[in-house]
């Protein structure tokens, strides 16, 4: 699989998670993002955010392949790891971590000082 994997969701909601983003994380460092899906947030933000370095993860072979597809040309965007909550993780350090899957239900649900809290 070497295509882009594609979300309408991920496409409505990038611009209100890189708002939120833009108020929490840090000017420079890395940001470690948690279950990157598709690769469409990570290629959008990373872009919008371009002191900052991206380490996307995801447990599915296909989104990563997916991640890769989206950000091959970005320079501040580490290759995609295969990180899971019941094995060690390959990476040691992170300024910040983030996981959009619960931003947008938040978001969604109209609760944004909890995507505040989140950050």
């Amino acid at each position: 699989m070497r295509d882009r994997l594609f979300a309408s969701a991920a496409g409505r909601n990038k611009e209100p998670i890189l708002g939120a983003l833009r108020r929490v994380l840090p000017r420079s460092g890395l940001v470690l993002e948690i279950g990157s899906d598709t690769g469409q947030h990570v290629a959008h933000v990373a872009r919008a955010l371009a002191g900052l370095e991206w380490q996307p993860s995801d447990l599915d072979p296909d989104s990563r392949a997916s991640v890769q597809a989206w950000t091959k040309e970005l320079a501040n965007v580490r290759p995609p790891l295969d990180l899971g909550v019941r094995r060690p993780w390959s990476i040691d350090h992170a300024d910040a971590v983030v996981h959009y899957r619960r931003w947008c239900f938040l978001m969604h649900n109209r609760r944004s000082e909890s995507v505040h809290q989140i950050g």
